[in-house]
């Protein structure tokens, strides 16, 4: 039994060792590298201390081995505390979504403008869409701008309603949206949050920690390309073609095919 419980002691050294190397190089953060290089030696030195305890028993040096002075629990308090610090410091990513025209149908036979949540319907495979970013991405957000409102034509109650009755239905499917930030203000009141800027943007950022460089901005009209471009996001646009983002896609589906192949093909 001291013979297996050694080679599972040696086997899990090596492990641990090959994770830190391989986390490491898949890490670009500074901050994320130290807080890796941190956890993979306090993980290291816990398996010494066990592996070294196995020996000293196989070997029947029993006169060094004492449980009441072992390590163990104590280090594995130090790990907890350790990941609990990589959490916070680690940069989170997002997508983030325009509304009107992405996640639900605008402008078309049964709907002009979405004024009640009976006027919503998502467009063809947006649930999948949004959950397949779930799987992938610590935050969902949406980011829209609601000019409606300030021109008179609905109330923030009603607004609140649709939102409401948008992030409840794709629940119901499994998809999760995180927050919906939108502009209030008319179309021509020089507000900082209206899209073509990208103050929605910057506040959900610093408000949830985001990484905007890892993160990526999906719309399909100019003004939200140039304001996830302004934000440091990488951009897709829905539609036929714009010149200013990182890629142009017919659906929010194809958006996310494409964005997680892109998620991946930065990890090679």
């Amino acid at each position: 039994m001291e013979k297996l419980q050694l080679f599972i002691k040696l086997f899990g050294v090596g492990v641990i060792f090959f994770l830190g190397i391989k986390i490491f190089f898949e890490t670009r953060n500074t901050i994320e590298r130290l807080a890796d290089i941190g956890i993979t030696i306090i993980l290291l030195f816990v398996w010494l201390v066990a592996l070294i305890e196995t020996i000293v028993v196989e070997v029947k040096l029993k006169f060094f081995y004492k449980k009441d002075i072992c390590l163990k629990p104590r280090i594995f308090n130090i790990i907890k505390v350790m990941l609990k610090i990589k959490g916070v410091m680690r940069l989170k990513r997002a997508v983030f979504l325009d509304r009107d025209g992405v996640i639900n149908e605008v402008l078309t036979d049964r709907v002009k403008f979405v004024n009640e949540p009976n006027q919503f319907y998502f467009l063809p495979g947006v649930e999948e869409a949004i959950k397949s970013l779930n799987e992938y991405f610590d935050y969902v957000f949406v980011v829209t701008n609601q000019g409606g409102i300030g021109l008179g034509y609905m109330k923030e109650k009603q607004l609140n309603k649709i939102h409401d009755y948008m992030v409840a239905e794709l629940e119901k499917k499994g998809a999760t949206i995180h927050e919906v930030a939108y502009c209030p203000h008319k179309p021509k009141a020089g507000c900082e949050c209206r899209k073509p800027n990208s103050k929605m943007i910057l506040d959900l950022g610093e408000k949830y920690k985001i990484d905007l460089e890892k993160s990526y901005m999906v719309g399909d009209t100019d003004t939200d390309i140039q304001a996830g471009k302004k934000a440091g996001t990488r951009t897709v646009f829905i539609g036929e073609s714009d010149p200013l983002a990182d890629a142009v896609c017919p659906n929010l589906k194809e958006a996310a095919q494409w964005i997680i192949r892109d998620i991946k093909n930065d990890k090679k």
